[in-house]
């Protein structure tokens, strides 16, 4: 690959230079070394990443359908990490695709399926959102699905909420979490009942997603529980809770939001809540958190 073409007229790089760039003008052999390079590239049981990486970073144009074939027949992780980054690097309208059936199969790793939905949805515009929905239709439940469903709530003009109200009945509580932010987040109206419903899952997750949406969407009837949460031994789950009190304008959890000032994780929500509803009685716990924190922003809010 080194001799896959000639170097350009040699010059002065200056005097810490670049890293050596791919060689530019072609020679009597580059047409013949490229097609050899290009079956090198898709013998997929004698080359190691490093071949592959080295054919590309020399500017070997591999063709896509080439790319394709790799992608539907290879198993190892790093190699087929190789074939996601040049799909990435090229633009042809057939590479979404490409990363969709990657995303799609179960026999691909679970870091390589999550790698092509980040390549997926690095360049997805408005015309190429509803391949996000059917994706997730057709997918099986599992963390590659709530990264799916994440991706959902962060496009407003899909027409998605029926399918993410559909979610809040799944098996799987990642899935079930992940729906209930991505319609929270979404400000899907409607869905108060299931909210309410949820802040009492099983699943600490779900839970935390519930409360999450029931300060977003304003439910006013969820703060009898949201109360309860604020004094919750998981902490996550008491700062998320705090948040949701403030958003929802509720006063009475000035008690645990001094509980709350002792833990590292929910000291920033409980300073802010305090900052809305507490008086001159939590002066000095706030002043001994002072005191004691050198943390830029707990001072500050302080």
């Amino acid at each position: 690959s080194r001799v896959y073409k000639t170097p350009a007229p040699d010059q002065y790089w200056g005097f810490r230079p670049d890293p050596r760039p791919a060689n530019t003008v072609a020679w009597e052999l580059t047409e013949a070394i490229e097609e050899k390079l290009i079956e090198v590239f898709s013998d997929r049981g004698k080359d190691s990443p490093k071949v592959r990486q080295q054919i590309l970073r020399e500017g070997v144009p591999v063709p896509i359908a080439t790319l394709a074939a790799c992608l539907a027949e290879e198993s190892n992780d790093a190699r087929l990490l190789v074939v996601l980054d040049a799909l990435k690097e090229l633009a042809d309208p057939s590479i979404p695709e490409l990363f969709v059936e990657v995303i799609k199969s179960t026999a691909v790793p679970e870091t390589m399926r999550l790698t092509a939905l980040s390549y997926l949805t690095a360049d997805l515009d408005e015309a190429g959102e509803s391949t996000l929905l059917d994706l997730a239709q057709s997918m099986e439940d599992g963390k590659v699905l709530v990264q799916v469903i994440q991706h959902l709530g962060s496009r407003p003009r899909l027409d998605c909420g029926k399918y993410l109200v559909d979610k809040l009945q799944c098996q799987d509580g990642g899935v079930r979490a992940a729906a209930m932010r991505a319609l929270a987040v979404l400000k899907h109206a409607g869905v108060s009942q299931q909210t309410i419903g949820l802040l009492n899952d099983s699943d600490v997750r779900v839970r935390r997603a519930a409360v999450f949406a029931a300060g977003k969407l304003g439910i006013r009837s969820a703060s009898d529980r949201l109360l309860q949460l604020a004094a919750d031994s998981d902490r996550e789950t008491c700062r998320v809770s705090l948040n949701a009190l403030r958003e929802l304008d509720q006063p009475d959890a000035v008690g645990q939001a001094v509980v709350a000032l002792r833990h590292a994780v929910t000291q920033l929500a409980a300073i802010t809540y305090l900052a809305d509803h507490g008086g001159p009685d939590q002066l000095e716990p706030l002043t001994t958190i002072a005191g004691k924190n050198r943390s830029i922003e707990v001072l500050t809010k302080v």
